[in-house]
């Protein structure tokens, strides 16, 4: 009796520590989101948003992929006594990829011109990208090794290290887009300090069978992502480049507000909920029942429910206080992208057993059709009916998506 109720204590603990870890990542999101709303003048906020889309794609391909593998090995790697290996194998994987990168923007600043990234802010553009994946990593393995508390306390910094500083460069009038990014390097650095202890393990000379090993098992999960990587940046973030194709920065920004709104809560829901879920689906050896989901998709619907009625009600108010007023252009748009994105995640939230088993091969069909149809239909319907038409193509995608999506999961799941 004893036992079980330290057990429970323990148990609630964790919960707790994971919940208040992830909160301080989606409210950093969220803070920041509000300072580049309200500081960063229209044109320059949709700058600011087809520079982030751009970081995303490098980090969904092919590192956010990468770190579904990673975070699958590591508790393998380490009862095998083969964390350096492990540790080493990320930083070399990284750096060529990262070499990679920095030879292609290189070479397309070079033909494009300053234009491609303005005010030749390129190396410190790269600088961020890549410290901030090394930390992102290095967060996956704390979250694999489940250091919650490590977590918490890493999140913290991130968050203060970043809001900050914002704050006190706007109070002295040099909040910019180089500033900002200056502030997310040094953030990043400060972060990797407090994350040495991986980089300290960090080997040139290492097991080359055993490193392979994990490299194919790494590989041989993430494969299937990283197609998705491509299909799922198409999703999400198309909309942006071809508003600023076939209309101007000032509505990139706009449907930027409108997506981050309309994700936000949906996103901080399952995010939390995922990394305390997640550990505990891959560590059980028997299936997920239809019937365990169920009732899992039926707890997140609740929350869901909740906010779209908040939506509906009150979202100028949510628009002012989470963006700025000068965003209130977005509302009549927002219920729908809201339900959109909820369908969104709810789908996502249902390939919890397909991901313990591995078989993220049965996703990439659903993972790959909405991305290409938004890339092709959205170009048409963005063409000819301007911001109208990038919420019909966000709306179409997200239920594209959930459509597929479910469809494989009810049969693979008894």
């Amino acid at each position: 009796m004893l036992n079980k109720l330290k057990n429970n204590r323990r148990n609630l603990q964790e919960v707790l520590i994971t919940s208040l870890g992830q909160f301080l990542y989606l409210f950093q999101g969220l803070i920041q989101n509000k300072i580049f709303a309200s500081y960063f003048e229209t044109s320059v906020f949709g700058q600011w948003a087809l520079l982030s889309s751009a970081y995303v794609f490098i980090s969904m391909l092919p590192f956010t992929a990468l770190e579904q593998g990673i975070y699958k090995e590591a508790i393998p790697a380490r009862k095998n006594g083969q964390d350096r290996q492990l540790y080493s194998l990320i930083a070399r994987v990284y750096s060529i990829c990262f070499s990679i990168y920095t030879l292609v923007l290189v070479f397309l600043n070079i033909i494009q011109g300053e234009s491609f990234f303005a005010d030749g802010y390129l190396f410190l553009f790269l600088f961020y990208a890549f410290t901030e994946i090394f930390k992102n990593t290095y967060l996956v393995l704390d979250n694999a090794y489940r250091y919650r508390k490590r977590v918490l306390l890493i999140r913290l910094l991130d968050l203060l290290s970043r809001i900050i500083p914002y704050l006190l460069l706007f109070q002295i009038g040099l909040f910019s887009i180089k500033a900002v990014l200056i502030v997310l390097c040094l953030s990043n650095l400060l972060v990797l300090v407090f994350q040495r202890n991986y980089i300290k393990e960090i080997r040139l000379s290492i097991d080359k069978i055993a490193t392979k090993k994990i490299f194919q098992n790494i590989v041989q999960f993430s494969a299937p992502l990283m197609v998705w990587a491509i299909f799922g940046w198409l999703q999400n973030m198309i909309g942006r480049w071809y508003l600023d194709m076939f209309l101007d920065l000032e509505a990139v920004a706009a449907y930027t507000i409108l997506t981050s709104l309309s994700y936000f809560v949906p996103n901080m829901v399952y995010t939390v909920c995922n990394a305390y879920i997640m550990p505990l689906v891959f560590s059980r050896t028997e299936k997920l029942t239809r019937k365990e989901l169920g009732k899992y998709l039926a707890i997140l619907s609740g929350f869901f429910a909740v906010y779209f009625i908040s939506i509906v009600l009150l979202g100028r108010w949510l628009i002012i206080l989470l963006a700025d007023p000068k965003y209130l252009s977005i509302l009549d748009y927002l219920p729908i992208t809201t339900l959109s994105a909820i369908l969104y995640v709810l789908a996502m939230s249902s390939t919890i057993e397909i991901y313990r088993r591995g078989e993220t091969r049965k996703l990439l069909v659903s993972s790959i059709v909405p991305g290409a149809a938004m890339a092709t239909i959205g170009f048409v319907l963005i063409k000819e009916f301007q911001f109208q038409g990038v919420v019909i193509n966000y709306v179409m995608g997200h239920i594209i998506y959930t459509v597929l999506t479910m469809m494989v999961v009810l049969r693979n799941i008894d």
